[in-house]
Formats: C-alpha cells, sequence, structure tokens
C-alpha cells in the first residue's frame, strides 16, 4: 500500500473545483458510496486532498477507481474485487501504482496486462486466444467494462489538482491491526447484506476502546440503512462530539433529518458543514433542494449557483441547471 502522505487543509475555501467528493466519484461510476470509501481506506484509489475528513480525488485517481467499478459491474463482489487487488500489488511488488498504469486493463472480471496485442496475467502467464472484453452478467452496467486507456469522465482535473504530489491512502486514522480486520470483517457483513451483524462488529470496536469518529460514522450509516433512524442520529452526534469538523456526518445526518421531515434541523446540519467547508458542493446540492421544497427561491438559486461553480459538469449539474431555470421563472 502506498505510504500515507497526507495534505490537509483547514481553511473552508481551498479550491476544490474539478475534483471529486466521495459521494460524486460514486454516482460518476455507479457503485456504492461504500465501494469508494473502501477502496479509498485500502489505498487502491488516492486523495488528492483531505478536507475535515472529507478526501477530494482528481482525475488520475478516478480513472484508477474505474476500473475497480468496472469489475464490480462485471459481476465482482467488493471482496473479490479486493482481493484481485492485493493480488496484483504483491505480484508487482517493484510497480508501486499498477492500477494507474494504462497497460493494465480490465477484461470481463479481471485485471490483465495488454502489451501490444498480448494479454498476460498479473503474474506473467501469456494468455493465448483470450477474447475481447467479456459482455457484463449485470443488466444495464455492461457499458463501464473498461478495454485499454479509460475513456473520459465527466469531470476534468484542476490546476489545484495538478500541483499536488503526495496523496492520501487512509480515511481511517491510527488504524490498528485488530481494528483493520474488524473494519474488514465489518464491511464484508455490509456487503453480503448482513447489517446486524456489521453493526455488532462496529459496536465491538467501540466496546475494545476505539474513539474514531469514522466507526461511529461506520456504525450510524448501518444503523440508517436498517432503518433504526434514532440509533443512526445519536450515533453522527458522538462522532461530531469526538470531531465537531466531521462535514460528512453533517451531511448524513441533515440527509436524516430531512428524511424523517425535521426541514429545520435539516438546514441547520447543511449550513454548518458549509460554514467548515463553504465549497462542499454535496451540502450546496442538498440545501437548496431542501430551501427550493420550502419556497426560499433566493436562497435555493444562490446554493445552485455555488453548486455549478465547484461542480459544474458533476452526474447532479443538468439537475441543477434546470433548477435553478426554474428557480429564476
Amino acid at each position: 500500500m502506498p505510504q500515507d502522505q497526507s495534505t490537509l487543509f483547514e481553511d473552508s475555501r481551498t479550491e476544490v473545483g474539478g475534483l471529486y467528493t466521495t459521494a460524486i466519484l460514486a454516482e460518476v461510476l455507479r457503485v456504492p458510496v461504500e465501494a469508494v470509501r473502501r477502496w479509498h481506506r485500502r489505498g487502491a484509489v488516492l486523495a488528492v486532498c483531505t478536507i475535515k475528513k472529507l478526501p477530494y480525488f482528481d482525475f488520475q485517481e478516478a480513472t484508477v477507481a474505474r476500473k475497480l467499478a468496472a469489475l464490480w459491474h462485471a459481476g465482482r463482489t467488493l471482496q473479490e474485487i479486493e482481493r484481485e487487488y492485493d493480488s496484483l500489488v504483491n505480484s508487482q511488488v517493484n510497480h508501486q501504482r499498477p492500477l494507474a498504469d494504462p497497460r493494465l486493463v480490465v477484461v470481463g472480471q479481471r485485471l490483465l496486462w495488454r502489451e501490444g496485442d498480448r494479454l498476460t496475467e498479473p503474474g506473467g502467464q501469456l494468455l493465448i486466444g483470450f477474447e475481447e472484453p467479456i459482455e457484463s452478467d449485470r443488466p444495464g452496467r455492461d457499458d463501464l467494462v473498461c478495454e485499454g486507456e479509460v475513456v473520459s469522465l465527466p469531470m476534468t482535473s484542476s490546476s489545484f489538482a495538478n500541483d499536488f504530489v503526495h496523496r492520501t491512502g487512509e480515511t481511517f486514522s491510527d488504524v490498528t491491526a485488530v481494528e483493520e480486520e474488524l473494519l474488514q470483517t465489518a464491511e464484508e457483513q455490509r456487503e453480503a447484506g448482513f447489517l446486524q451483524e456489521a453493526a455488532e462488529t462496529y459496536r465491538a470496536m467501540l466496546l475494545a476502546g476505539s474513539r474514531q469518529a469514522e466507526v461511529h460514522f461506520a456504525l450510524a450509516e448501518v444503523l440508517a440503512q436498517q432503518e433504526d433512524f434514532s440509533a443512526a442520529r445519536e450515533r453522527y452526534f458522538v462522532a461530531l462530539e469526538i470531531d465537531q469538523e466531521f462535514i460528512e456526518a453533517r451531511l448524513s445526518l441533515g440527509c436524516l433529518y430531512a428524511h424523517e421531515g425535521e426541514l429545520e434541523l435539516a438546514k441547520a446540519a447543511f449550513e454548518g458543514a458549509l460554514d467548515i467547508h463553504h465549497d462542499y458542493a454535496d451540502a450546496h446540492f442538498h440545501l437548496a433542494n431542501l430551501l427550493s421544497g420550502q419556497g426560499e427561491q433566493d436562497r435555493a438559486a444562490y446554493h445552485c449557483q455555488e453548486f455549478l461553480r465547484i461542480a459544474p459538469e458533476s452526474p447532479w449539474a443538468t439537475a441543477v441547471r434546470d433548477q435553478l431555470g426554474t428557480l429564476r421563472t
């Protein structure tokens, strides 16, 4: 795994135009948000910077993530993808970032090296007569099979992103070996749909003394999936008590409040996230929707404009432009 060389920023107005948040990257790739979080935590996808625990990814890392997403769309589970990634890294000990190498392609459900017309496995075995990319066995997802260089993504990298060399591979800070094992177990349980078991694994980490805000956040996300909204809300609060500037927790808490019809509390959560990091596109998006529903057209239009300034080519941009046009009529 690449060394963790975090580039952290405290200025809430750090220029992040053209970069992807976790949620936006997941939307671009049409994979679960949890998939991007897992790939980031394992160091497969590296963040160009981290602001208040929120990782940002540039175009280069989006192309790396797209290779992993292609495996998922081709029918591989997240656990299988991680084993494939580990096998790739172990077989390429002299190659620090094999996933970032354009010669590494996704063919069907496999990662293979392309040298001219030759395809080889990561271990070096030549494949004779291997067919062209296999159709995805997940209906409607075969358009992301990745063969050769990755095609363009809906956002472009900014000059800000290109100025940085150091990247961060870890979302969870100071993870011990035992915690890493428990996190892996919880993630596998979540993917398999065993949400109650995953919640108990996260609770085991907390009982063992973990004080990481991220663990409380992960538990809150699982509880929300189980529609245990009261318990989820409490865990978001605990995460924020540990780290009051954990803006993803604020955003998720706001979404939970909005779901429950507590619109003023939702608004306060979204505004609190923006007070900490003004250029948080996701928060502008959700706040604009909430304000529009409350008839606050001028304020909603402002947040639409801010969203489009920060993320003009995001998957949500078309809907936001349509919304802005409606608000101005």
